[in-house]
């Protein structure tokens, strides 16, 4: 079903169709994001020696340009979980058939695709889109001990590294995907797996944290970056 996350009322439009035709949902995945909602919200740190060459270039940006990412990337994951809260709430602790089955406690589950921009310690040219990374980590943190508690629900997040995507590469193919050969380096990143990640490796800890396996986990913002983090600067 088309909507936008950044529309309350199509979120609830979405959130009420599927609670009409499924009574409720085991798992809601959080995966909207956006490099940057206005080329202005992205600049190049290359060649600004002096003070006033950092304000200038910075001020060039626009409040818009931040609004709209901080919208899709932070505000959209908080928006979302509200939601569609009380059909999670309905299906946790192995209250329906099908959790019953995989796990007589079964408790069901929000995972957002964050990123490591939100831990690493440099803007990586868009001071915006680390921000609002590092917002839509601790959102996750303040849910899963406030909202997940009280009903049941669990939070985690996923915090990739570099991954073939339309946001690191220059588009799909037919079958939606995209490529990264001949376009990254994994050496001018610092990643000691020296290479982007898999697709299975992003599906295998989704359905983790979807499974009985991962049911003990909760509050947690899974890195999944080939090392990253290991060479670069970080709060993680």
């Amino acid at each position: 079903m088309p909507g936008d996350v950044t529309n309350k009322d199509d979120l609830k439009r979405i959130a009420k169709e599927i609670g009409d035709k499924e009574g409720g949902i085991h798992i809601l995945c959080c995966n909207a994001g956006i490099a940057a909602g206005s080329l202005q919200s992205k600049t190049k740190l290359d060649g600004l020696e002096t003070a006033q060459d950092f304000s200038d270039a910075h001020l060039k940006e626009e409040f818009g340009g931040w609004d709209d990412v901080f919208r899709t990337n932070a505000s959209s994951v908080f928006f979302t979980t509200m939601a569609f809260l009380p059909l999670l709430e309905k299906f946790t602790w192995g209250r329906d058939p099908a959790g019953k089955a995989i796990y007589e406690k079964y408790q069901t589950g929000v995972i957002s695709t964050t990123s490591i921009s939100g831990l690493v310690r440099k803007s990586q040219n868009h001071f915006a889109y680390n921000a609002s990374k590092a917002a839509a980590n601790h959102i996750h943190r303040m849910l899963a001990t406030e909202v997940g508690a009280k009903f049941g629900v669990r939070f985690n997040s996923i915090a990739p590294g570099v991954f073939p995507s339309e946001m690191t590469g220059s588009g799909s193919d037919e079958n939606n995907r995209t490529s990264l050969e001949n376009q990254f380096d994994p050496k001018s990143l610092g990643v000691p797996a020296d290479r982007a990640g898999m697709e299975e490796e992003m599906g295998g800890l989704t359905l983790f944290l979807s499974s009985r396996a991962g049911q003990y986990t909760d509050g947690v913002t899974n890195v999944i970056d080939g090392g990253t983090l290991s060479t670069n600067p970080s709060c993680y």
